[in-house]
């Protein structure tokens, strides 16, 4: 779920990791780093991010540069897709949208990446 008031809750002492998704902004990257730190205080371990929405390879490269500089995994990209948000507008459902094969492109990857990392990974 979004934001970090899950901290505190307990909830990041049920989970084997912590994955931020942000949206290409400032902002988004601003608390994916607050949430690393969040986690650090934690059981819980931060496996990276994943970045939402990506427009362009442009924004992309500018999103990731500034993950660099915060020294924040990267862990996939989701592109933007114009249909999900018309579906969402719409109350439609996202499979009328994003293919299974698509989704299942992009969840793989992540798995994949996931299954990647060190079991002490922070």
């Amino acid at each position: 779920e979004a934001g970090i008031e899950h901290f505190g809750r307990g909830v990041e002492d049920s989970v084997d990791a912590v994955i931020a998704v942000t949206e290409p902004s400032l902002e988004s990257i601003n608390l994916a780093e607050k949430i690393k730190d969040l986690s650090s205080g934690t059981g819980a371990r931060f496996a990276g991010v994943v970045l939402n929405k990506v427009g362009s390879e442009r924004i992309y490269e500018k999103m990731k540069e500034e993950l660099e500089k915060r020294r924040l995994p990267l862990l996939g990209k989701i592109p933007f897709n114009e249909g999900i948000v018309e579906a969402c507008l719409k109350g439609q459902p996202l499979e009328l949208v994003y293919t299974g094969d698509e989704a299942r492109k992009i969840v793989e990857k992540l798995q994949t990446d996931l299954t990647r990392l060190p079991q002490n990974f922070a």
